[in-house]
């Protein structure tokens, strides 16, 4: 078990630097395929999922280190969508780009929202005979 553990930390390790690193201009691909690089929104986007994605498989690392569990199978995907809205307005500001993807953010932003009243309320079905 230490071996996947020892796995998983280096894993770890590249998500998160592979995930903040676009934000520098610096992008680290595996394997290594040469890639012209450019500002185009779809790019952006690419990045935006491919770093949100990224920092998902990070958090659900550190948390099966740590020995916790989601109490709710609604748990990753308000967790991607709420590391998308971040990634997103990052990439935003660091680059710009038109007004409507600042509504894409907002939308994110209120899925995210829904999802955690979603997951609250499970969890709170899951304990409810717990006292």
């Amino acid at each position: 078990m230490q071996v996947v553990k020892l796995f998983l930390v280096a894993f770890l390790i590249w998500f998160i630097t592979a995930a903040i690193s676009p934000f520098f201009d610096i992008y680290f691909w595996f394997p290594y395929i040469e890639t012209p690089i450019n500002d185009s929104i779809g790019f952006q986007r690419a990045l935006t999922v491919r770093s949100a994605m990224f920092l998902t498989l990070a958090y659900f690392i550190v948390n099966y280190l740590r020995h916790r569990k989601p109490l709710s199978s609604v748990v990753p995907i308000m967790i991607f969508t709420t590391l998308y809205s971040i990634c997103r307005a990052g990439f935003l500001v660091k680059n710009g780009g038109p007004y409507t993807e600042w509504l894409v953010i907002a939308f994110t932003i209120i899925f995210s929202i829904m999802l955690y009243l979603e997951y609250k309320t499970e969890t709170n079905k899951i304990f409810s005979n717990s006292w």
